[in-house]
């Protein structure tokens, strides 16, 4: 039994599941992405997120990678801080990974300053040697 789970984990049928180190490649993609973000490099942000990806705010706002980029750079969405308050959960499936956290996120949307706490799910997929953001999905938690 135990040799045939292995078999199944080595195969990436079964997720590798826990908490990201410091040091994991997804990791430090994920905050590369926050950064070009909170600093408006929509030129490195473009290479940071999936051609398909699907980015749905915690107000609701349904964005695709041109929206996004779009709305980051002429400041619509401006963030000033982007911070995982707690450890990272990763669930891993080959070229695919699951993301869940917790966030405080700070910034304007259109003008109006915002500071929320935020529960989040990211999927990844990764191409190459980095790890492309493909889905977000946020959900604004009371302070």
């Amino acid at each position: 039994m135990i040799r045939a789970l292995m078999l199944l984990f080595l195969c990436g049928l079964i997720p590798m599941v826990g908490y990201a180190q410091r040091g994991d490649k997804l990791v430090s993609d994920h905050r590369a992405r926050l950064s070009a973000t909170m600093h408006a490099d929509t030129a490195a942000l473009a290479g940071w997120l999936h051609p398909k990806l699907r980015y749905v705010h915690s107000n609701g706002l349904v964005e695709d990678k041109s929206d996004h980029l779009q709305h980051v750079g002429v400041g619509r969405i401006r963030y000033a801080s982007m911070a995982d308050s707690v450890p990272i959960s990763v669930q891993r499936w080959g070229n695919t990974a699951l993301m869940e956290g917790l966030m405080l996120v700070s910034g304007t949307y259109e003008g109006r300053d915002f500071r929320v706490r935020l529960y989040y799910t990211a999927v990844y997929r990764k191409k190459g040697a980095r790890w492309r953001l493909r889905t977000w999905q946020s959900t604004r938690l009371s302070d």
